[in-house]
């Protein structure tokens, strides 16, 4: 599979960043972070999208969950990236690629 790269713009630059997929790990860059986030695509249960927030956690159902949690703005051609991402994350981490 080829990886997939989202850069994420906003008009603070502090607040921009990258999120990429490379078909084995989940990396989150910037962000207002000092560090990156990296998750394993194995330990992977959930990956959703809503309006202003980006999930990729592990263990949800069990309620001690923990992943990339991120806050976001993004314009529609960002949206449209940001579902093919967690598009192939969750096809990814249902054993489909």
């Amino acid at each position: 599979m080829s990886g997939v790269r989202v850069v994420l713009a906003n008009e603070n630059p502090a607040y921009a960043g990258v999120l990429s997929f490379d078909g084995q790990v989940v990396e989150a860059v910037g962000f207002a972070d000092t560090m990156s986030q990296r998750l394993p695509i194995e330990i992977v249960d959930e990956v959703e999208l809503e309006d202003s927030m980006l999930h990729v956690l592990s263990n949800p159902e069990k309620g001690d969950s923990y992943g990339i949690e991120l806050p976001i703005k993004p314009s529609d051609d960002e949206r449209a990236d940001l579902e093919k991402l967690a598009e192939a994350v969750q096809s990814a981490a249902r054993g489909g690629g």
